[in-house]
């Protein structure tokens, strides 16, 4: 199970987020929120089975948070990383830091998207993208991870994801940026 789950800032600050589905952004105060949001290189780390799990590099900026089960951890990479670039920027890690899943951006099913659907198909596929990971209270009451994903330059659809498959649920929710 991951533990003691921290955001890291580019001066190497460790932040103790709080992470829930009803609390969003996971800070303990606005000047914590805002020294992470301007790090221009930002990463986390936590423990698995007693060692520590680092993902930290200069200059870049990842975001991620641990599912909800605490077995994975979900990692958004900037869109133009060298080695996970949109629209394969996001990977689901094992606790022990080893890649569980890549993730391919799928297609939007939104209503929005849904109106522009022939527009969409002449997009190229790589200006899909992941935005952000977080997790999400369901119908049932149950936590869920969601990612948004960001398509036509200017639209995200929210949609659930199941770290363990590293399959895609519902839609649930479409805006304009």
């Amino acid at each position: 199970m991951i533990e003691d789950f921290q955001f890291i800032t580019e001066n190497l600050t460790v932040i103790k987020p709080t992470i829930n589905a009803d609390d969003a952004p996971y800070f303990p105060s606005d000047d914590i929120r805002r020294q992470f949001t301007n790090s221009l290189s930002r990463g986390f780390s936590w423990t698995y089975n007693g060692k520590e799990q680092r993902m930290f590099e200069t200059g870049t900026r990842f975001l991620g948070i641990p599912s909800p089960d605490m077995k994975f951890v979900i990692v958004i990479y900037p869109v133009n990383h060298k080695k996970f670039p949109a629209p394969h920027n996001a990977i689901i890690y094992n606790g022990n830091g080893s890649i569980h899943k890549k993730l391919n951006v799928p297609a939007p099913i939104s209503p929005q998207a849904k109106e522009m659907e022939s527009r969409l198909k002449s997009t190229k596929h790589d200006e899909l993208y992941f935005d952000t990971v977080y997790w999400t209270r369901v119908a049932d009451n149950r936590i869920s991870a969601a990612v948004v994903i960001g398509f036509d330059h200017e639209w995200t659809e929210r949609r659930l994801l199941n770290p363990e498959t590293g399959e895609f649920g519902d839609c649930i929710t479409s805006s304009r940026l």
